[in-house]
């Protein structure tokens, strides 16, 4: 089993995108002979477009969503009573209020001209179709956490999607080293945050890494790739096989 980086996208400081940048990753990131790439990204990353990005690849995403009573993605949805539960839903998405534009079933949803979405101009009458699953579970807190996912549940029932997207949670360790950096020169912390990469990664562990060099230091996450932007000069981003 191999962990590498297989992909690098520079983006100028100024226009950088995170987005955007996992969006051009996805489009053009190889996949093996009889091998389906898996994207797991945290709610930043929940989105249609990033959805679809995947779906149009043929590809599989685990997104983790703001939970059911929120007004994020999955608000608006007819849930059952169950507090956990793994149902499909099937959504229709539209750029425009025409009444002319006629959804046979499911839901529809509305992507305003602020939103992102690559697969439909605004104003067109055009409309997208996707399906996927909302998945909902407990977890140790005693509350729940809500992902959305195009996994098969067949080979991937409730518990293994729930231990599937836990498995990101490795890089939370390198949480730890963020009061320590405030310390360091700019250069130091690049050479710091390389000997952590270096450490976790002979851990096994799956890791991303989102740092801002010209002020304080943020840390965020998406096993699917690493994500390092320097302040400095350029934006660089580089995905991570699992």
């Amino acid at each position: 089993e191999r962990r590498t980086y297989t992909d690098a996208l520079l983006q100028p400081v100024h226009q950088k995108d995170e987005f955007r940048a996992f969006c051009d990753i996805v489009d053009r990131h190889p996949v093996c002979k009889g091998t389906k790439n898996v994207y797991i990204g945290d709610r930043g990353y929940c989105s249609y477009n990033n959805m679809a990005h995947v779906m149009e690849n043929q590809q599989y995403f685990l997104f983790r969503t703001k939970d059911i009573h929120s007004k994020g993605l999955v608000g608006g949805f007819d849930f059952p009573d169950e507090e956990a539960f793994d149902i499909d839903v099937d959504v229709t998405l539209v750029r425009s209020h025409s009444s002319k534009i006629k959804i046979e079933r499911g839901y529809r949803r509305f992507i305003d001209k602020a939103t992102s979405f690559d697969f439909i101009e605004y104003g067109s009458k055009d409309t997208y179709r996707m399906a996927f699953r909302i998945v909902r579970f407990p977890i140790s807190d005693g509350g729940y956490e809500c992902v959305v996912t195009n996994l098969p549940r067949d080979e991937f029932p409730p518990e293994r999607i729930k231990k599937l997207y836990f498995s990101r949670w490795g890089i939370m360790l390198i949480s730890a080293f963020s009061p320590i950096c405030r310390y360091f020169r700019n250069a130091d912390k690049i050479f710091l945050y390389s000997l952590c990469l270096l450490y976790f990664q002979a851990q096994g562990l799956n890791i991303g890494i989102y740092f801002r060099l010209q002020s304080r230091l943020s840390i965020s996450s998406s096993p699917a790739y690493l994500n390092a932007t320097s302040s400095l000069n350029t934006d660089l981003s580089l995905s991570l096989s699992l």
